[in-house]
């Protein structure tokens, strides 16, 4: 789509400590004028601790959360941490492609909440992907495998459950959205 990117990830950074601050921090550096960041319920507070040191070398680089993480408490990370610009909410992939598109201008792009100001916004949810297969291959050509002690496979997304211990089902909406088997294989 005519946007360049780098992925990263960071459970594959040559450091002692993947929990430092810092360690995270310095593994984030990048002259992107846009940084995204995903994580989970688990890693929030760190990525937290060291997006704000990102930002502050940064500050021009427009910052955007996704993931587990801060899909459901997006409204009130905006508000405790102005270094976040923008939090994707539910599956990020047509999201970013639009705030890609729109300079990261997040004006009713759905699915993003934002401050504009000193105003949180949230802008309705995007509607759930409903055709898995209709996504590209991702470009495992990118990856280094012999970082990794095992790989998973996405096969579904969502849940058909609502647990209230987990952030699956809210994340996905309530909706359990299998792959075809062509696809997994």
């Amino acid at each position: 789509h005519d946007c360049r990117v780098e992925v990263r990830d960071y459970q594959t950074a040559d450091v002692d400590d993947l929990m430092d601050v810092e360690n995270l921090a310095a593994f984030l550096e990048t002259d992107a004028p846009v940084l995204g960041v995903g994580c989970t319920s688990d890693t929030l507070p760190l990525v937290i601790a060291a997006t704000r040191c990102f930002k502050e070398r940064h500050l021009s680089t427009r910052l955007i959360l996704g993931g587990h993480g801060p899909t459901e408490v997006a409204e009130a990370l905006l508000a405790a941490f102005p270094h976040v610009d923008i939090v994707a909410r539910g599956e990020g992939e047509v999201t970013l492609l639009e705030l890609m598109r729109r300079d990261g201008c997040p004006n009713d792009v759905p699915g993003v909440s934002y401050r504009e100001g000193d105003i949180v916004k949230s802008n309705p949810p995007r509607p759930r992907l409903k055709n898995l297969d209709a996504l590209p291959n991702p470009a495992y050509r990118h990856v280094n495998w012999e970082r990794y002690e095992r790989v998973d496979v996405e096969t579904a997304r969502g849940c058909p459950y609502a647990c209230a211990f987990c952030s699956t089902s809210p994340f996905f909406l309530g909706c359990y959205v299998p792959r075809s088997l062509d696809k997994v294989m």
